[in-house]
């Protein structure tokens, strides 16, 4: 496969790159040139008194001479272009008290000067951990009022433990953000940005992209993020142009922080806890059977004074590991398609099962101050996520979608399984054997899975900041390269066993889903092993996936000499990832007919016979099945399928993105105006196999070798594609007191398609004529944003309003046919298939999106006596849908699959001398999960609110204990079709108690 843009392509996107850069550069080196030395400077670092962590984000201001300056990660600041004399440096920070101080400067060198502030309120717990919670949030609250853009910043440590380390349970805490859960046991997953899909959402970890760990190569899955390695969340609104656009949702920043911001010589940090299931809380007898499990991280970081500098190098060393059992609690339905009251319930699943995921976390990272002008940083990051075991046991009771009908003397005269009578709770189902194809009967089929899955995600970044005068040089680069597995465990001892009883009949039902069901009527009986005798298979998977990813970056900026702070930067940026997925070592066996019962053990009792007791289903253990396979009197392989597999759904995907910016940022008075313009070139080639026509294909006969016959099989295809555009923004931010900012933004950005609809990954139904898989040619989803919002910030707190708006063009939507294949055997499908229908995802029209978000953050520190320790905060979102489709459809909020139209949290956080409490609720609204033109198959989701409750106490100076309750009402998801009584999907989620013990020496 050829990797590689074009040569002409790749020099035009260099040239139009280059001419950005060259016109910034030019203007840049023109302002040096002009500019005059500095007579004299100011350096120094600013730190709170109490814990002695540098204060990011300070502001130090020289009122005399209206110059303003921020600290950096570290804490430290440098102010330059100072006259000779006594200067007043004024300092101040969120929720800390004002510092003023006056330094003397002599011209030609450098004063330096170490500030501490103090805290605006007096905390009534003195406890370190207690102190670093504020500060955190001090430090968010400041990094938002500061930015040029609208944003909203959470520190890490602001909601005190994190039950299971994932930066996942604090985002979703955030304004307008939802959380999507894994269904299959409750984990968040992904999140949803100002309720739009995951996908419209990047994910960056000090700026810069790391490779995804979703399955769609584009979304990451936050339970594989330990969150003890981050400091900071930023969820970016309004987009600038020095970032990348590709998020129109918004952007997911996780932060790191800086070892040299501490001023102690060492400090060790840890977290030790147990994750518990209680007797009480809904679980399933599997997770009865695996009750507890730990929760640990630890940090150090320590500073030194290397090659004759002092305190120049810190070094930080963080480590993790988490256990998290979910429960597999599912319930599952299907319906008569109508929008009557009555409808005959035909199709029901029970799941049962367990998920164990292991989380590890290291991280390294080290900074080194070259000089007060000049520092450097290398980051190593590794997160791992091992699903050692994942057991599902799922039965599944069926019949067709016909209505019974009988003559005179009571025989039936259709092949109909729904017999009549049915009510809008009860379904009774016939007996019906068998067809040819095995499709009309009325059956029970099992499906008992114990199965492995593994991620990895090593990241290495490299960063440097220097500057020259007013001029301020910095580059990044960073490789990011993301590893999972879906096998059959470590050792390939697990696997998929299916197994199917024919000819039953059974009533469903739904008016208890947590009592009994299902009922067999008639035929052999579902729990004798002998009466599955069809569809018998046991199936083994190996699907390895990798996604590389490689970017830098280079920035320039330079301040000018004006009245007003004035700054332009320009910098350019280049990032490849490699999408790269097969299946490898797929194997498949059947089990030999007539073959006596199995012996294998059973599962241990699922949910589904606890609530329909009456005897045990074939719930066979996979592992102990595959003790059986080398038996060829019990099974049969299908020698075919391993070479087979490895040409089905093999996708490889190679997508290149350089980039330019000019910006410029610019403060008058109490008026800051931030302008600019990105441009990103995307171009994207990718290589897959498509099946040859059935009349072409080699039989067995034919080619009696496998793996010779699989190549012939099929035929290798490649295709590339791309779009380029320009991506401009405007911010504007307005002091309207000291205290009140208003803040308007204008800004465009886009959302790339996945790779799973890019690479076409093609399948051919001959009957139909039809050839489905991606589409190369997608364009990406434009967005124009406009975001307005004001925010009041008090000394502990804040309080913001807004409301924004979404213009999306050339909106992604579901799989419709867009092209016929052409004839000739260059048509892209090695000759074949002339005239059939391509289709898949296509560029379907526009979508609006408009909300207002509310949100708010307060130390109640005004209350009297011990009512100072609490501290209030809520935020809720609500948006508004609309799309026009396929030119002429229009839709709207009800009618949008994917976004959520409301989701809010509210917490309450209270400390008294060594006690501390909190509770907190978040909510999800109903919105649409999977739209249809057929209006009894649209299925919505139910409002979801969770509520938890935490203690912790004070054992010793640097030991405190707590004790937290996650989702307290046992809450789940479920899904319903047209009315809440007509079941789609159930997941039921237990609750959780977390005992930890954390400190600092």
């Amino acid at each position: 496969m050829n990797t590689q843009p074009s040569v002409l392509r790749l020099s035009a996107r260099l040239l139009r790159i280059v001419a950005c850069l060259g016109v910034c550069l030019g203007l840049t080196v023109r302002s040096v040139t002009a500019a005059d030395a500095a007579p004299g400077s100011i350096t120094g670092s600013v730190s709170s008194a109490k814990t002695r962590n540098g204060l990011q984000g300070a502001t130090v201001r020289v009122p005399a001479l209206n110059i303003v300056e921020s600290t950096d990660s570290a804490g430290r600041f440098s102010i330059k272009n100072l006259p000779s004399g006594v200067v007043e440096i004024v300092t101040s920070y969120s929720g800390f008290n004002e510092s003023r101080q006056k330094v003397s400067v002599t011209g030609g060198s450098v004063a330096s000067v170490e500030i501490e502030l103090a805290t605006a309120d007096v905390l009534t717990m003195a406890a370190f951990t207690v102190d670093s919670v504020k500060e955190g949030a001090s430090l968010a609250i400041t990094q938002q009022r500061n930015a040029g853009n609208i944003k909203n910043v959470a520190a890490m440590d602001e909601w005190g433990t994190l039950p299971t380390m994932s930066v996942g349970e604090l985002a979703m805490r955030m304004p307008g953000i939802s959380g999507d859960l894994d269904p299959e046991d409750g984990v968040l997953r992904n999140i949803s940005i100002r309720g739009m899909s995951p996908e419209f959402s990047r994910m960056t970890i000090d700026g810069m992209s790391a490779s995804a760990v979703g399955g769609n190569g584009r979304t990451a899955t936050l339970y594989s993020f330990s969150g003890a390695m981050y400091e900071q969340i930023e969820i970016i609104a309004g987009q600038t142009p020095d970032k990348k656009a590709d998020s129109i949702g918004g952007q997911f920043n996780l932060k790191t922080r800086s070892p040299l911001s501490m001023r102690e010589d060492r400090r060790t940090s840890y977290n030790v806890g147990l994750r518990w299931s209680p007797s009480w809380a809904e679980r399933t007898p599997y997770r009865a059977d695996h009750p507890i499990h730990p929760v640990v991280s630890v940090s150090h970081q320590q500073v030194f004074s290397v090659f004759g500098g002092n305190r120049n190098l810190g070094i930080s060393l963080n480590a993790s590991y988490s256990e998290v059992v979910g429960d597999k609690a599912q319930d599952r339905g299907v319906f008569q398609l109508t929008t009557n009251p009555v409808a005959f319930f035909n199709d029901y699943i029970s799941i049962t099962g367990l998920n164990h995921r292991i989380v590890y976390g290291l991280s390294a990272r080290a900074d080194y101050q070259l000089s007060p002008l000049s520092r450097f940083m290398l980051s190593a990051i590794y997160n791992e996520g091992a699903e050692p075991f994942d057991i599902t046991a799922q039965m599944n009771a069926w019949t067709n979608s016909t209505i019974a009908t009988f003559d005179a003397n009571g025989q039936p005269t259709n092949n109909g399984g729904v017999l009549p009578g049915f009510t809008a709770d009860r379904t009774s189902v016939r007996p019906i054997p068998g067809g040819i194809a095995n499709v009309t009967s009325s059956r029970m089929d099992l499906s008992i899975s114990k199965v492995s899955f593994y991620s990895r995600n090593p990241t290495i970044t490299f960063a440097g900041e220097h500057e020259f005068g007013r001029l301020k040089f910095d580059h990044a680069a960073r490789f990011s390269h993301t590893a999972w597995d879906l096998n059959s465990g470590s050792n390939e001892q697990g696997g998929t066993l299916t197994l199917r009883a024919e000819n039953i009949g059974f009533t469903l039902d739904k008016s208890n889903l947590d009592g009994r069901v299902f009922t067999q009527t008639q035929g052999p009986s579902v729990y004798d092993p002998a009466n599955y005798t069809a569809n018998y298979v046991y199936t083994k998977r190996n699907r390895p996936t990798t996604i590389t990813e490689g970017s830098a970056n280079v920035n320039v900026t330079y301040n000018l000499d004006t009245r007003f702070p004035i700054f332009f930067k320009a910098g350019g940026d280049f990032t490849e990832r490699r999408f790269n997925a097969q299946n490898r070592g797929t194997r498949q066996w059947t089990r030999v007919t007539g073959a006596p019962v199995s012996t294998a053990a059973l599962l241990p009792i699922t949910r589904f016979e606890e609530q329909h007791p009456g005897g045990r289903l074939p719930f066979y253990d996979p592992t102990a099945v595959n003790q059986e396979l080398s038996n060829p009197a019990l099974w049969t392989e299908d020698l075919y399928r391993p070479f087979q597999q490895l040409y089905v759904s093999r996708l490889l995907g190679v997508e290149t993105v350089p980039a330019a910016y000019v910006m410029s940022q610019a403060k008058i008075n109490r008026l800051t105006l931030l302008v600019g313009v990105r441009y990103e070139d995307v171009q994207f080639e990718n290589f897959t196999y498509i099946p040859k026509a059935a009349a072409r294909q080699l039989s067995a006969t034919q080619e009696p070798n496998p793996a010779r016959r699989a190549a012939a099989n099929y035929t290798e295809v490649e295709q590339e594609g791309g779009y380029d555009k320009y991506y401009p923004s405007y911010h504007a931010a307005y002091d309207v007191t000291a205290n009140f900012k208003a803040r308007a933004s204008w800004s465009t950005s886009y959302g790339r398609p996945t790779f799973q609809q890019l690479i076409p990954a093609f399948s051919v139904n001959e009957t139909t004529r039809v050839v489905s898989g991606g589409n190369p040619n997608l364009r990406a989803q434009f967005s124009e944003n406009i975001d307005l919002k004001l925010e009041y910030y008090t000394k502990s707190g804040l309080f913001s309003v807004g409301a924004f708006r979404k213009d999306i063009s050339d909106y992604i939507g579901s799989v419709v046919a867009f092209a016929k294949v052409p004839s000739g055997v260059d048509n892209g499908f090695d000759g074949f298939y002339d005239g059939f229908d391509v289709t898949g995802p296509l560029n379907l029209g526009s979508a609006r999106v408009e909300g207002i978000e509310f949100d708010a953050r307060q130390r109640l520190t005004f209350l009297p006596g011990p009512l100072k320790g609490l501290t209030a905060s809520a935020n809720y979102t609500q948006l508004a849908t609309e799309g026009r489709f396929e030119g002429t459809v229009q839709r709207s909020t009800n009618q949008i699959a994917g976004f959520i139209p409301r989701a809010g949290n509210a917490r309450l956080y209270y400390v008294f001398k060594k006690f501390g409490a909190s509770v907190a609720m978040n909510y999800t609204g109903e919105h649409l999960w999977q739209f249809s033109t057929t209006a009894a198959n649209n299925i919505f989701r139910k409002k979801f609110v969770t509520y938890s409750a935490g203690v912790n106490y004070r054992l010793r100076p640097n030991v405190t204990a707590s004790i937290d309750v996650g989702n307290i009402t046992n809450e789940g998801l479920e899904y319903y079709a047209v009315y809440e009584d007509r079941l789609r999907r159930r997941f039921k989620f237990g609750s959780t108690i977390n005992f930890g013990l954390s400190g600092t020496f």
